[in-house]
């Protein structure tokens, strides 16, 4: 399990209750994870009991769907210029949808062309700190970016399974 940070008060008196509360902690974390492994295989069945029942369903919606486009297109006529049809159980519609599209064997050549015309607003580069390669330069240049190192002795815990027997 993963290593843990916690703050709190010391309530404790002496490293056998440290150990005594590591124990209790590791069967805590025992039966959360038979619990949560017996929920998943429960919503794993529940999935599948379901999804013979609900595909039915989603194939009707897509048969209605295409028909309602197809009517819908070859009647557009009747509609008035008009992007939308309202009626009593939803509406239709028809909405403008500009793709574009670049190959992505020329997007290098494409960014290349767009900086010499000087069109860097249709680049996007997206910069962040490498913080922990930052972490590795001298002081000095810490200071100079207005980064700084905060060293702290952080509390934390590790369960050991194995003390558990089966």
């Amino acid at each position: 399990m993963a290593r843990k940070r916690i703050e709190s008060v010391p309530k404790l008196k002496s490293w056998d209750d440290v150990d005594m509360n590591l124990m209790e902690i590791l069967e805590n974390e025992v039966a959360i994870e038979k619990l949560e492994g017996d929920m998943n295989m429960k919503i794993a069945e529940i999935k599948e009991e379901y999804k013979d029942k609900i595909e039915p369903h989603k194939l009707k919606i897509k048969v209605l769907e295409k028909e309602m486009q197809e009517f819908a297109e070859e009647n557009r006529h009747d509609m008035d210029g008009k992007k939308n049809r309202i009626f009593t159980h939803g509406t239709i519609g028809f909405r403008k949808s500009t793709k574009l599209s670049i190959p992505k064997k020329l997007v290098d050549e494409a960014i290349r062309k767009l900086k010499m015309m000087k069109l860097t607003n249709c680049i996007t580069v997206k910069e962040t700190i490498n913080k922990d390669e930052l972490k590795k330069q001298p002081m000095e240049t810490l200071i100079k970016v207005g980064a700084s190192l905060k060293t702290d002795d952080v509390f934390g815990y590790e369960t050991n399974k194995e003390s558990i027997p089966d």
